[in-house]
């Protein structure tokens, strides 16, 4: 044994005796703690390892499904994924970045989604923060359904995802206050209501919570008119104020048209066009118009609007004269369009005729081949009922009613390959011609004049404060919506208007009109209209900082009798309820009376003093005699040299007239037997 060195102090050592004691025992507390460890580990495995379970659940139009580890139906906490589906769109949540909200600060952070509970009226959702999100239905037979958030006092907007459901696609993100989803079922519009919007590329909708009002979404079915009100708690239900988006959108973002705004821009617009036929754009020596591309010609439509402008403005006789020149050259370019103002009524009338015999085949071939194209042709009814054509008349509604199947919400209407909203304009104009001449069809039009303009909603356009019609192409198209904006304020003037808000239809009319004369070239050209030369075609833009699409063109001698109101432009005035089908008369009165008696038929025509008018009375047999200035007057092969006189047309029963009015209204009398003289 080595000693320690004496300056080095020996270590304190304690010696342990290794070997086993006798009769010793381990108490049994020193495994609760391990014992404890090893379950809790092995439960977290096993949750972990735990297989997702899925569940779906349905509650009126409302349907919940998702995934989340656990035992089947045990979803009530931290669920994986969870969808609700709406009618056309879902909203996905995600559980670690579930729902993008903003506060008053500014800032913006994700929720966890932390819960879901069923129960007897829909479905709730859990966030982070105490956040919830309800989505109540309003049951079986209510397509309403409700969202309702409740948030501390910090949100101020909350993003919802969405996503268009399976089988709809979104067609426009922008342009008006709706998504566009299509689907092979349909369409669905879903509205956004004030402060609500669309973050584009996001696929999220912004749900302000702080705003001057509540924010929210109604879906509506575009075929159905079936609607799923989608609403924070506190907003308009449907029926109340500001219900209607599209209402509601004219009022405020759109820029609603007043009465007088409209008349204005109207009457501008007639202005500007009149002082381009008679000035800016007229060649007296050649009798011709500048057109757009800097090329004149001669147009007799041209020429038929400034007769019928100048009427209104106590010019014709001056305006006359200048007409007459120019159709001079360019008498093979006239027809019966004219013809009450230039004459020449027996050879353009018998060349009207047989074109009409033409229409009224082609509008039996077109029904025999269940053509909805048939609704395409302008007047329709009256051009039918004026050849007389009574049974035509019976299959035109009767196709009409199949076509739009009773407009039941599964029978949608159908316009084969044709652009669906053209044919319904031509529907809605049917209602409106068979109102005018009181024919039993006109309860069978009457459910297209109802749904005009609701049906249209889905094609319109907003561009700035302006208000467009797609056409089939997803092209603006401000001759379409023209002839849409006058149709639906001529539904809506009605004393019984069909439409289900007359109030509506004519502000949206209004606008529609406004809008498109909005489009004018300096010429007054209008784009988008059928039949003429093409100019450049771009699709609609999805911004409204886009440029409107151009299409082909219509000029103010088009656009002129649409909205003018003129009844000196050369009109056909039915004579069916005076003295039966085939009756008609082709004017240039702005007021026609008529007194049928057993032997006599009385005509009372308006007209300005001095001025001289060309007229036919068609349907007519033969008779004894005619008076006119309460004098008989004779009939002259060469009537129309003098100032007043007639012919009678026996092959086409047409009785043409040229009459210079002594007096406003001047009275024609036509006797089937000759009256009686005293002495």
């Amino acid at each position: 044994m080595i000693p320690f060195p004496p300056s080095v102090a020996q270590p304190h050592v304690r010696w342990y005796n290794t070997a086993p004691m006798k009769n010793s025992r381990i108490s049994r507390k020193l495994f609760i703690i391990p014992a404890l460890y090893i379950i809790i580990v092995g439960a977290l495995i096993y949750l972990h390892f735990q297989p997702e379970n899925g569940f779906q659940s349905s509650i009126g139009n409302i349907t919940a499904s998702g995934r989340a580890r656990g035992a089947p139906g045990n979803f009530q906490e931290n669920p994986k994924e969870l969808s609700i589906s709406l009618p056309a769109l879902s909203m996905s949540f995600q559980n670690d970045d579930a729902l993008y909200v903003e506060t008053a600060d500014g800032a913006g952070r994700s929720l966890s989604l932390t819960g879901f509970t069923e129960n007897e009226n829909g479905f709730t959702l859990s966030f982070d923060e105490q956040l919830q999100l309800s989505f109540t239905s309003g049951g079986e037979d209510d397509s309403r359904a409700t969202i309702s958030i409740d948030a501390n006092k910090e949100v101020t907007t909350v993003y919802l995802p969405w996503q268009p459901e399976n089988g709809y696609e979104l067609y426009q993100q922008t342009g008006t206050p709706v998504l566009h989803l299509t689907g092979r079922s349909g369409g669905r519009l879903v509205a956004l209501s004030p402060g609500a919007s669309l973050m584009k590329g996001r696929n999220q909708i912004a749900l302000p919570l702080l705003s001057t009002g509540p924010a929210g979404m109604r879906i509506t079915d575009s075929d159905t008119r079936q609607t799923a009100w989608i609403r924070t708690s506190g907003i308009a239900e449907p029926g109340e104020a500001g219900a209607r988006p599209f209402k509601r959108w004219l009022q405020q973002a759109a820029g609603e048209t007043g009465e007088q705004e409209y008349r204005e821009t109207v009457e501008k617009y007639i202005n500007a066009a009149y002082r381009g036929w008679r000035e800016e754009r007229f060649n007296r020596q050649e009798g011709t118009w500048q057109m757009p591309g800097g090329q004149s010609r001669f147009s007799e439509k041209i020429l038929t609007a400034t007769l019928a402008e100048s009427l209104e403005r106590t010019a014709y006789t001056t305006v006359l004269r200048d007409m007459r020149n120019a159709a001079e050259d360019h008498r093979q370019a006239l027809s019966s369009l004219s013809n009450s103002y230039l004459g020449n009524l027996i050879p353009t009338t018998a060349a009207f005729l047989r074109r009409q015999e033409e229409k009224i085949s082609q509008y039996k071939r077109l029904i025999r081949a269940e053509d909805p194209a048939l609704f395409l042709e302008d007047d329709l009814l009256q051009k039918t009922l004026n050849a007389g054509e009574q049974a035509l008349l019976e299959q035109i509604a009767e196709f009409a009613d199949r076509l739009g199947g009773g407009l039941e919400p599964e029978k949608p209407l159908l316009a084969g390959n044709l652009p669906a909203s053209e044919v319904l304009l031509g529907l809605a104009n049917c209602y409106l011609e068979a109102r005018d001449l009181d024919l039993d069809s006109v309860g069978v039009f009457r459910p297209f004049a109802e749904i005009t303009g609701s049906k249209l909603e889905h094609s319109l356009y907003r561009f700035g404060n302006e208000i467009f019609l797609l056409d089939s192409d997803h092209t603006i198209a401000p001759w379409l919506s023209l002839r849409f904006g006058m149709t639906l304020q001529a539904i809506a003037a009605l004393p019984d208007s069909p439409a289900e808000d007359p109030e509506y239809f004519a502000s949206l009319g209004r606008t529609l009109v406004v809008s498109a004369l909005s489009r004018q070239d300096e010429y007054g050209f209008l784009p988008a209209a059928k039949g003429s030369e093409k100019e450049s075609e771009r699709t609609a833009e999805s911004s409204d900082s886009g440029s409107p699409a151009r299409s082909s063109s219509a000029g103010p001698a088009e656009v002129y009798p649409l909205i003018s109101g003129n009844n000196y432009y050369p009109h056909a005035v039915s004579l069916n309820q005076e003295l039966g089908p085939g009756y008609w008369l082709w004017t240039t009165s702005n007021r026609v009376r008529v007194e049928a008696g057993p032997d006599r038929i009385r005509l009372r025509i308006s007209f300005p003093v001095d001025g001289s008018h060309h007229f036919t009375l068609h349907g007519i047999t033969e008779f004894e005699e005619i008076q006119i200035f309460n004098i008989p007057w004779k009939s002259d092969p060469n009537y129309e040299i003098y100032s007043t006189g007639w012919r009678y047309d026996r092959e086409n029963e047409a009785l043409h007239i040229k009459l210079r009015h002594r007096s406003p209204e001047e009275t024609i009398d036509i006797y089937f037997e000759a009256p009686e003289r005293e002495g």
